[in-house]
C-alpha cells in the first residue's frame, strides 16, 4: 500500500527533530521506527517528534512512538512530542500515552527543556 506518510529530520541545539506529515498508520509505523534507530546509531540521544502535520495515527501508530521512546530511553536519551492536534491528540489521551512521553505546543519550550 502506498504511504503518504513522510518524516524530515532537521537539527535544532543538539535535538533531531522529526517533522512527520500524513498518516502515522501501520505501514507508516516502521518507517518511523527505523528512522529513529538509524538516528540512534548516531549517537543522537535527544529526539522532538513534531506531529502537527500527521492527519491520522492508528494502534501501530501509537505503538510506534511508544517502541521509539523505549528505545531512546534504554540507551539514556529523551524523546518528546510536538504539537500534537486533532485525532492525534484524543489518541494519545484515550491511551495514555500522553502521559508518558512529555508534550509542548512551542518548538522553542521543547528545545529548551532538554536543558
Amino acid at each position: 500500500m502506498k504511504s503518504d506518510f513522510q518524516g524530515k529530520v532537521r537539527e535544532a541545539n543538539g535535538v533531531a527533530i522529526l517533522d512527520l506529515e500524513g498518516k502515522l498508520v501501520h505501514y507508516a509505523s516502521q518507517a518511523l521506527r527505523d528512522q529513529v534507530s538509524r538516528l540512534l546509531a548516531d549517537n543522537r540521544r535527544k529526539f522532538v517528534i513534531n506531529l502537527e502535520k500527521v492527519t491520522a495515527i492508528d494502534s501501530t501508530g501509537i505503538g510506534a512512538l511508544a517502541a521509539c521512546f523505549t528505545s531512546v530511553a534504554r540507551l539514556g536519551g529523551a524523546l518528546k512530542l510536538l504539537n500534537p492536534t486533532g485525532h492525534v491528540r484524543i489518541a494519545l489521551g484515550w491511551t495514555k500515552l500522553d502521559q508518558l512521553l512529555e508534550t509542548h505546543t512551542d518548538e522553542q519550550a521543547a528545545l529548551a527543556s532538554f536543558s
